[in-house]
């Protein structure tokens, strides 16, 4: 290799149906800019849409433009679609072209046989199809990786599976990453396993496994709205009642966020002290409970352990400069555990994201300053239902239950549950680990308030914000169904005007209570109301 700087090109050749797959090679190619930059390379991505637009056939216009003579990386991308006919013939087998990235793969395969380059990188999708798959797209894809797997084929290729868009990122990023210690080996700059460790690139993605998600449609498109390249604001706040769903919702929206390469760093850090298992509530030690700590393990994620050092202001401006450097989404659960004061820190904080980053939040807390703010409210029957459906197919005992009632009847559990998913799937899971606890018995069980653990979930940290006056207006409005007018509950709370006004308004921001909309009428929770007199006494298992 030569001493002075060379260009590696990498021709990137897929249909729509992978265009986010196409614009992750971009990424990869980013993140190994200092690796190759060590060796003395740069890394060019080619890509049709690199084409000055002029007349005659199209692929012909691509060829003309990008020279397939240049090329030194060949990255096929395939999943349900072939693409459209290039309108050229195949000269080895004497039939059109099934698209034009079968005539790209076709000339860098001919060019490899005589050349012995491009090195060529195949890829196909395995991820589950959308609703409507055209059903020839599909077997000229299936059609191609046979040909190619074929002993007797003239187009014979070792590809690689993936089947999400961070496991083919990952994929991408190690293979580029090997061919690359390839071409040191080659330079006067080898290599050598200490250099590698600091030059070789880590993808910032931290998300938890996914996991089943039903339902909430409208509210996955406010929030994935919020954090769309278009929106002004720094992102979303999703605040609601313990156990509704609001960390569901957060991770399932940053999946989909991946899904569409939306953004390339995924951040997601809790705050939650506790989880509810079968078992009961265990204890957790999370390494965020601080603003400070938050600040700390964004940095640590996105491989800048540096800035931990760094204090006050200078910290925080340092990470908005490391944001700056990627597009970035910051998932920050459970914020409820910060104080009031470090709420409205990290709220000015988030202010001065970069545009090309976005924050989701969750909280119990309202909040939201330059943010959509969301409030969660109940699951829907139909989601519900889903849930009931999907915890049934993961174990027999359980399903053995269900089937004994009608589905019909399965709705009594979902009224009873009040829409929230954590006591729904609380409660299934009781079900299957208790053999004597029935559908029927489960329901009396909801009914009669006897599961001091959910309660205790749920209301655990609304409870150490109650003050007395605030005990006071849920104890009057319990005696209220289904709501209160303002002027009532002065009388059966005995406070002041300006102090239960201050109190529905703390409740609400802890989401115990709802306002209705036009009117001076308050009516609490549905979950609060399972239970009013626990949530609103210090007493055993309140407490």
């Amino acid at each position: 290799m030569a001493d002075t700087l060379k260009k590696l090109r990498i021709f990137a050749a897929s249909p729509s149906d992978v265009a986010s797959e196409r614009a992750k090679v971009e990424t990869v190619v980013a993140l190994l800019k200092p690796l190759a930059d060590h060796i003395g390379l740069t890394l060019q991505v080619l890509t049709w849409r690199d084409v000055v637009p002029d007349a005659g056939r199209a692929q012909q216009i691509i060829f003309d433009q990008l020279k397939p003579t240049s090329w030194d990386i060949f990255v096929g991308i395939l999943w349900h679609r072939s693409g459209t006919p290039s309108g050229a013939m195949n000269p080895q087998t004497g039939k059109p072209f099934t698209s034009g990235t079968e005539e790209e793969f076709v000339t860098a395969y001919n060019l490899w046989k005589q050349y012995g380059k491009p090195r060529i990188m195949m890829y196909r999708c395995t991820r589950p199809f959308p609703f409507e798959v055209d059903p020839d797209q599909l077997k000229q894809v299936n059609d191609f990786f046979k040909l190619i797997q074929d002993p007797k084929s003239d187009y014979r290729l070792l590809s690689q599976n993936f089947d999400t868009l961070e496991s083919f990122e990952k994929l991408l990023l190690d293979n580029l990453q090997k061919l690359l210690i390839e071409y040191s080996e080659q330079s006067k700059t080898p290599i050598t396993p200490e250099i590698a460790q600091i030059l070789v690139p880590k993808i910032p993605n931290n998300l938890p496994r996914r996991l089943a998600f039903f339902g909430r449609a409208k509210e996955m498109d406010k929030v994935l709205g919020a954090i769309g390249p278009d929106e002004r604001g720094w992102g979303v706040v999703i605040d609601g009642i313990g156990g509704i769903g609001k960390t569901a919702l957060a991770l399932e929206a940053a999946f989909r966020a991946q899904d569409r390469a939306l953004f390339d760093a995924f951040i997601f850090l809790t705050a939650k002290m506790n989880i509810l298992e079968s078992s009961g509530v265990r204890d957790l030690t999370p390494a965020t409970t601080t603003l400070d700590s938050f600040i700390n393990e964004t940095a640590r994620v996105l491989g800048q352990p540096g800035i931990s050092k760094l204090t006050g202001e200078d910290k925080k401006r340092a990470l908005l400069d490391a944001l700056r450097a990627t597009r970035a989404l910051l998932i920050y659960d459970n914020l409820e555990t910060l104080s009031e004061s470090e709420q409205k820190e990290l709220a000015d904080f988030l202010r001065f994201l970069p545009q090309n980053s976005k924050a989701i939040l969750t909280s119990r807390r309202r909040g939201g300053e330059s943010a959509l703010w969301l409030r969660l409210e109940k699951l829907d029957w139909d989601a519900a239902r889903q849930i009931i459906a999907d915890e049934a197919k993961k174990d027999a005992r359980l399903a053995d239950k269900l089937k004994r009632v009608s589905e019909a009847h399965w709705e009594k559990l979902y009224d009873e549950t009040k829409g929230s998913p954590l006591a729904l799937t609380r409660t299934l899971g009781l079900m299957r680990t208790r053999t004597t606890l029935s559908f029927d018995g489960a329901l009396e069980m909801l009914r009669g308030n006897r599961d001091p653990d959910l309660q205790k979930f749920i209301f655990q940290e609304a409870r150490k914000d109650l003050k007395d006056n605030d005990l006071a207006a849920l104890r009057a409005l319990a005696f209220f169904v289904p709501s209160a007018p303002f002027d009532a509950l002065i009388q059966v709370a005995e406070l002041s005007r300006n102090a239960l006004e201050m109190s529905l308004d703390r409740l609400d921001a802890l989401s115990l209570l709802d306002k209705l909309e036009g009117t001076d009428r308050y009516a609490l929770h549905p979950l609060t109301r399972l239970c009013p007199r626990r949530t609103a006494c210090r007493c055993e298992p309140c407490a």
